[in-house]
């Protein structure tokens, strides 16, 4: 029979009880998976297929998720993975080009590449209005995503684009949105009316809280 030192038995209980308080999407198989992965066998999100978010974020997107969302997203990781687990396609945008090599080392491209576009652009975080890495998000089609996560660089700037790409009834996500230095996308996106939730609590791979927000076009 596997015994579970007490330390990590407490740890346990402690961790479920406080996501089933901070999320309304909460599935003990999802809970398993992630705290298995994060306490016990210690796994970054690449390894374990799960973005680098709280844990009522990953239960939360699991939970909206269905298999023929388009999905788009800033930054790539271990959202990539979990991302193409559940949706039908994902474009994904990324400024650093070790991290994307990086990234080729550790996931099978072959597996995906039917439904996974991944691009490499430029941030020009000096002007803006001439940032490919912007202009990428501008070029999309609007209305044409299900999901839109933002959790890459610009995130203010990204946040006002992405508004017109989401479809109605779709969904905006923004990671690390307790961050001053988002205020601006945050105050852009409220005053549209969207409905907003907060969620907070245990962050993968880290031992203290983190938050995202996630809105719903109406």
């Amino acid at each position: 029979m596997l015994k579970i030192p007490i330390n990590y038995y407490k740890d346990f209980r402690y961790r479920i009880s406080k996501t089933k308080h901070n999320s309304d999407s909460y599935t003990l198989s999802l809970f398993l998976k992630i705290w298995v992965s994060d306490r016990l066998l210690k796994l970054s999100p690449i390894s374990a297929s799960l973005p680098w978010m709280p844990y009522s974020t990953i239960l939360k997107l699991n939970y909206i998720i269905k298999k023929d969302f388009n999905i788009l997203e800033t930054g790539s990781g271990g959202s990539s993975l979990f991302f193409l687990q559940r949706c039908n396609n994902l474009t994904s945008v990324e400024h650093d080009n070790k991290w994307l090599k990086e990234l080729e080392k550790n996931i099978s491209l072959t597996s995906f590449k039917e439904r996974w576009t991944i691009v490499l652009k430029q941030l020009n975080e000096k002007s803006k209005n001439e940032s490919p890495y912007l202009d990428f998000l501008r070029k999309q089609q609007d209305e044409s995503f299900d999901l839109i996560s933002v959790d890459g660089r610009l995130r203010s700037e990204s946040l006002k684009i992405s508004s017109n790409k989401v479809k109605k009834g779709g969904y905006l996500l923004l990671d690390n949105s307790n961050r001053e230095a988002y205020a601006e996308g945050i105050n852009f996106i409220d005053r549209l009316g969207w409905s907003r939730k907060e969620l907070t609590g245990f962050c993968y791979g880290y031992e203290w809280d983190s938050q995202s927000t996630i809105w719903q076009k109406v």
